[in-house]
């Protein structure tokens, strides 16, 4: 059976006054996934922040 993502994000893009910080990040986050992983920075921490209304 298929379940439906927990979070789902396309074409995500977050800037800063002098810097495009985020850049089109697409992704699905399904019931079974723990962790958002990825290389020092890369922008886990601001895309999170931005998931949940916290970035600037």
């Amino acid at each position: 059976m298929n379940k439906a993502p927990l979070i789902e994000v396309d074409n995500l893009c977050i800037d800063f006054p002098r810097a495009r910080v985020v850049n089109n990040v697409s992704f699905q986050l399904g019931q079974e996934r723990l962790a958002l992983v990825g290389e020092s920075g890369s922008g886990k921490s601001m895309t999170a922040r931005s998931l949940m209304g916290l970035s600037a």
